[in-house]
């Protein structure tokens, strides 16, 4: 029998999740501040409803060799670092191989630096640091193996760059592991800090976030496959995978970035290479990026290349290398290409699967490997990415034997501004509505590619999703063409500060049309490209 006790304890337990449950609902229908801010249809935050539209991923154009191994220090193999820009110069940091050396024991690579002012023509200044085969005219940098340079605005005029390096003084040795060096021009540059006494092995790079007011890092990690329902992609043969492991990325994020990462150590740290070897990321640290059951066996995460878009809000992208081993190869054989992951907070990654940057025909030199150079260059209303490439595949271009060429390039690409995903309607036509907005300049402006047959026009509606007067879709001036930023205008009109400050919420009706961004400012005060 129930006492009127128990009764009372049930109702109050039944009133609190009926409270939290409206809170909830109450907070799922708060509006999104968008204020003068680009937003991206990278994914369907933007999308409340719609119909016949289609996220889509848009490669980038292929636009030819950027930067050529053509010195003797890098003629064998090339892997772009970062680049990053400094009083309109573009400052590119590369690791460099000597021919047919890569993988030689005791054989090291050297760190370079290459400059432009346009990111099209490419010099190697000659830096008198390093002496190569009795000179030190060369663009040799006294760095060990650069994973990544940032320019920091936290820091002091003497150390506004950062350098995060790989620094292996023996495989058994207790002093290797990840260090951070610190410049003030990007050229000279001081003691290092001891980041991490782990290795890494590859792909480890970190910056200031200005959102979270906190320096992230990603690294590659290495932990067993989670796929444990999924018999044919379980590896036990060790001599066609060494020990089974998985490539992953990892990430972590401090206050300091010249103290070391924070992490707590593991009972049993990760001896990929053997007990007595320095140990590999592993469980210390969350993963973001890794293989799942929608990847083929065999493969893998090869590194992040994780950037965060300077020009739009909450927009991360992860231009991941991902390693398809050769399931019959014995020596970590395989390709490796370019996907796309997107992110709106650096932590939570959708992999969008297929091919960003693909593979290049046989004879292209791009057929074997490719892996991503961190940094964008804006050129007017497009972007330049960067890329490695070589023609041998990963095993391959350890051994001579095998008679490959491994001489590698670093090529450009060329994409939209804010490129990357679209919404795209079909070519009868869709339409796409968002949730309740609300937003702080007058103009409302599209970055949007109706081509030749296309069109598109948005109303706005209020909160209850009933047209505003003179906002309406009749009264809204049809859009035809390809415009990165285009006002939108209601018989001609523009002017929306009436409504700055009201929930709203905007409703596109497209066909044959890439929608890319939204973002309500003025003209005059775009930000084309804020760095």
């Amino acid at each position: 029998m129930i006492t009127e006790q128990k009764k009372r304890a049930l109702l109050r337990v039944v009133l609190t999740f009926c409270c939290l449950a409206g809170v909830a609902e109450a907070k799922a229908k708060e509006p999104i501040d968008v204020g003068n801010r680009r937003q991206l249809f990278i994914d369907e935050k933007f999308i409340a409803e719609s119909e016949n539209i289609t996220l889509t991923m848009n490669p980038p154009e292929y636009a030819g060799v950027a930067l050529a191994g053509d010195k003797p220090w890098d003629e064998g193999f090339m892997t772009g670092s970062t680049i990053v820009e400094d009083g309109g110069v573009y400052k590119f940091y590369y690791n460099g191989f000597e021919g047919h050396t890569y993988g030689r024991k005791g054989v090291d690579n050297f760190s370079c630096l290459a400059v432009s002012k346009d990111g099209i023509v490419w010099e190697k200044p000659n830096l008198g640091q390093v002496e190569y085969k009795g000179s030190k005219a060369n663009n040799l940098l006294a760095l060990p193996d650069i994973h990544q340079v940032t320019i920091d605005p936290k820091a002091s005029a003497d150390a506004r760059y950062k350098a995060v390096t790989l620094t292996r003084y023996s495989m058994t040795d207790s002093r290797s592991g990840v260090y951070l060096y610190q410049s003030p021009d990007g050229i000279n540059w001081s003691r290092p800090v001891y980041l991490l006494p782990l290795w890494p092995d590859g792909a480890t790079q970190f910056f200031y976030d200005h959102d979270l007011k906190k320096y992230v890092a990603y690294m590659r990690s290495w932990n067993y496959p989670t796929w444990e329902n999924r018999p044919e992609a379980k590896v036990h043969d060790e001599s066609k995978w060494p020990h089974g492991f998985l490539r992953t990325v990892s990430r972590v994020e401090f206050d300091d970035c010249t103290k070391p990462w924070p992490f707590t150590p593991l009972k049993e740290p990760f001896h990929l290479w053997g007990k007595n070897k320095i140990a590999t990321p592993s469980k210390e640290f969350p993963v973001v990026l890794e293989a799942d059951l929608n990847d083929p066996p065999y493969s893998d995460i090869y590194g992040g290349y994780i950037h965060k878009y300077p020009r739009a809000a909450n927009a991360y992208f992860a231009f991941s290398s991902i390693y398809q081993h050769f399931p019959d190869e014995t020596k970590n054989a395989g390709l490796l290409d370019i996907q796309l992951s997107v992110s709106r907070d650096g932590i939570k990654f959708n992999r969008l699967r297929s091919p960003y940057v693909g593979l290049g025909l046989p004879g292209s030199a791009r057929e074997g490997q490719l892996y991503t150079v961190v940094g964008f260059i804006p050129s007017g209303d497009q972007i330049f990415q960067y890329f490695t490439a070589m023609p041998a595949n990963h095993g391959h271009m350890h051994k001579e034997a095998h008679g490959v060429k491994h001489t590698s390039h670093i090529y450009r690409y060329v994409q939209r501004v804010d490129g990357f995903v679209s919404a795209d309607a079909a070519y009868t036509g869709g339409t796409l509505t968002t949730p309740t907005i609300v937003f702080s300049d007058k103009n409302l402006i599209v970055n949007i590619d109706t081509s030749a047959v296309g069109k598109a026009q948005i109303e706005i509606l209020d909160e209850n999703g009933k047209p505003i007067e003179g906002f309406d879709l009749a009264n809204c001036d049809t859009i035809m063409g390809n415009f990165p930023n285009k006002i939108v205008t209601w018989q001609g009109k523009s002017d929306l500060s009436a409504l700055i400050g009201k929930p709203v919420r905007l409703r596109f009706v497209m066909r044959a049309a890439k929608l890319y961004a939204f973002q309500f400012k003025t003209m005059e005060n775009l930000w084309r490209w804020p760095l």
